[in-house]
């Protein structure tokens, strides 16, 4: 048997590698769209603090504006867990048959869209804070910058993506026990079943 007659590749399941690098980049392209838009939706809810520049050139914020500062975090956080769920529901739907590997794929996928959406919102957003402040006079409103301050919202992401994967591998109907053949009763169960109709005679 030659390499092109031997099928799928063992660990894919039953789709074959092409077509599952076919699917991989076309999911990857999605989740780009996605993360595209995510990013778009982040830049317009976040409501960013900043600085007021005072006559002697000095800089200060609010306490309120303090405590602000990583509501662009929490609203990437909020964002992203519900996109990434949505990513590992179609993770699952295209790449459930290839087994552990579709939870590898949510993940990437998530975190690739959660990059996108950081980079579409950096660059929507008000740009360099330092840059800005430089060139900013007295009595301007300098707000901060647009963009992730803890990595962890990364993680936010790919656990929304697995909970799909997680709870169908779990809870759902496994295909591969569909396929198998119906059991042979057990010589017991058989045993037991002509002793109650002879019974019933």
């Amino acid at each position: 048997m030659t390499a092109h007659q031997r099928g799928p590749v063992a660990g894919l399941g039953d789709l074959p590698v092409g077509r599952a690098a076919g699917w991989l980049v076309g999911y990857l392209l999605f989740a780009a769209l996605i993360g595209i838009g995510a990013g778009v939706l982040w830049e317009k809810i976040v409501r960013l603090p900043g600085y007021t520049v005072a006559a002697n050139g000095t800089a200060s914020t609010t306490e309120r504006g303090l405590a602000g500062f990583f509501s662009g975090d929490a609203w990437f956080c909020c964002i992203g867990f519900f996109v990434s769920i949505g990513l590992g529901i179609i993770a699952w739907k295209w790449f459930g048959r290839l087994g552990w590997p579709v939870v590898v794929v949510a993940i990437v996928g998530s975190v690739w869209a959660a990059l996108v959406c950081w980079w579409v919102g950096y660059r929507l957003g008000p740009g360099d804070f330092e840059t800005r402040l430089a060139a900013a006079g007295p009595g301007d409103f300098v707000p901060i910058t647009l963009t992730v301050r803890t990595p962890v919202t990364l993680l936010v992401w790919a656990f929304g993506a697995i909970i799909p994967v997680l709870l169908r591998s779990s809870l759902g109907r496994d295909e591969e026990e569909d396929q198998l053949p119906p059991r042979a009763p057990s010589r017991r169960r058989r045993d037991r079943s002509a002793g109650e109709q002879a019974g019933g005679r």
